[in-house]
């Protein structure tokens, strides 16, 4: 199943300290810098040159409305700031998320067919990432200490199987995935996007609403709903981007954990040498993060997204500094320091 492309709503995490530390010099909303660029090794300029946007006026009305229902200020999908799409995939069909969109799939066909299609896929990708992508596992035992919770789980978006290294992870559990409405126009793939949990982003503030009350349902029965906080997909890529932060304002809304992740990429060795050029990969579970307690909801979201945003950093930094022997057996939430 390839990885829905997401635009997780709201404005990118940034702080001072960062900017300096991480070269993440963003002033109000996600702005990539030259030297973030080169070292990720960006594909396209404008994925990658310096930019700092400004909401046009239909843009800001639609933000105005989204605040006075609670929602997150400036979201990427409807803001200019947001980084641009890299992949593009034909759009045939239209699809625009009406007004009482079933977003649960909560049918009991629906429900049995969810578990057949995803034992199934579950199956086909298990041979196929790792066969083809050389795929590692790392971490369940922080997925087994939410004792069965539901989260908002978050992972870096480099790879277009990432949501099937994501349910590689979470098998088990419903999974729904957050993702653009344009992955519901593209041929084939938007039955599988369907079927397989996807759950179409709105910029209608109406929908957003809607689509937000229908995940904290989900997470109330212990559901686990995916968001790529960088927004887009982009292949390959070995920096951390800049996080939006509508998976936190789920969290923080519904008092849920946020089970982070982070895809790393490592040389092929062995026969993969022969096989590969591009870079194998590790999908590694980090400890969950909760929603601070005793702070106003805005202070929580931004406290929370900086949070994760540190550890998935330091988990990349660590895991990639290292050969898979070096790393075998350590702890994964340990620091890159």
């Amino acid at each position: 199943m390839p990885a829905p492309e997401n635009n997780a709503t709201a404005v990118a995490v940034a702080t001072p300290e960062r900017a300096a530390t991480s070269a993440r010099a963003t002033p109000a909303v996600a702005a990539a810098t030259p030297e973030r660029a080169t070292t990720s090794a960006r594909a396209t300029t404008a994925a990658t040159s310096a930019s700092v946007a400004v909401a046009p006026a239909a843009a800001s009305a639609v933000v105005t409305a989204a605040a006075a229902d609670g929602l997150p200020v400036e979201p990427p999908h409807v803001n200019e700031g947001h980084p641009e799409h890299v992949v593009h995939m034909w759009q045939r069909y239209a699809f625009e998320t009406p007004d009482g969109f079933d977003y649960l799939r909560a049918g009991k066909s629906q429900r049995v067919g969810y578990r057949i299609l995803m034992a199934v896929l579950f199956g086909i990708f298990f041979v196929i990432l790792r066969v083809f992508l050389g795929f590692r596992l790392r971490g369940k035992e922080n997925l087994r200490a939410l004792g069965g919770r539901g989260a908002v789980s978050v992972c870096n978006h480099v790879q277009m199987l990432d949501c099937a290294m994501v349910h590689q992870l979470l098998h088990g559990h419903r999974l729904y995935y957050l993702t653009i409405e344009s992955n519901f126009r593209v041929p084939f793939i938007r039955r599988f996007v369907r079927w397989g949990g996807g759950v179409p982003l709105s910029p209608k503030p109406r929908r957003l609403r809607e689509m937000y009350d229908a995940m904290g349902a989900a997470l109330s029965k212990g559901s686990f709903v995916q968001v790529y906080p960088e927004t887009v997909l982009l292949p390959y890529a070995r920096n951390l981007r800049d996080f939006a932060t509508g998976a936190f304002f789920l969290a923080v809304r519904n008092d849920a954990p946020v089970l982070p992740m982070v895809v790393t990429l490592r040389e092929p060795r062995g026969l993969y040498r022969l096989l590969k050029r591009k870079p194998c990969v590790q999908l590694t579970c980090l400890a969950p993060i909760y929603p601070p307690q005793g702070m106003k909801q805005s202070a929580a979201i931004r406290t929370m997204a900086e949070e994760c945003y540190d550890a998935m950093a330091h988990a990349i930094e660590r895991i990639e500094g290292k050969s898979p022997e070096e790393i075998e057996g350590e702890d994964p939430n340990a620091s890159a320091d």
